[in-house]
């Protein structure tokens, strides 16, 4: 297996990146992960993710669930998303994960553009990434 992930992205001047980490006791396929990007208390950004079988029957840790990226929009166009999207799908992998899928609304044409960029691929469902080869 080797790592298909594009290279991290600086953060812009004054941003911090913090992730927070859930563990539900006894309910390993229930973890999830979230970045949040601050400027001084101001949340610019933020993503959340799941492992497991909430989205994906079978997965286990092997596949991750993003299932919220988002960017404030007084900070929308700094590539904010990018920079978490990557770091969110870098910690997913780290974690054991194989493979990301993501759902987006159908009108949300910035987004799209982004997950292609980032080597998402649409179906008819939703958006399939694979973190290894």
């Amino acid at each position: 297996m080797s790592e298909i992930m594009p290279p991290r992205l600086p953060l812009p001047e004054g941003a911090e990146l913090r992730y927070d980490w859930v563990t539900r006791i006894g309910e390993r396929d229930k973890t999830e992960g979230g970045y949040h990007i601050l400027f001084g208390e101001d949340r610019a950004a933020e993503s959340m993710w799941h492992f497991g079988e909430k989205y994906v029957r079978g997965a286990g840790n092997a596949h991750a669930h993003l299932f919220w990226l988002g960017t404030n929009d007084p900070y929308r166009g700094r590539g904010l998303g990018r920079i978490l999207l990557r770091e969110t799908l870098r910690r997913a992998q780290e974690s054991g994960a194989r493979g990301s899928d993501l759902r987006c609304n159908i009108d949300n044409f910035y987004a799209h553009a982004l997950y292609r960029a980032e080597g998402y691929e649409p179906n008819d469902l939703l958006w399939a990434f694979r973190l290894v080869r």
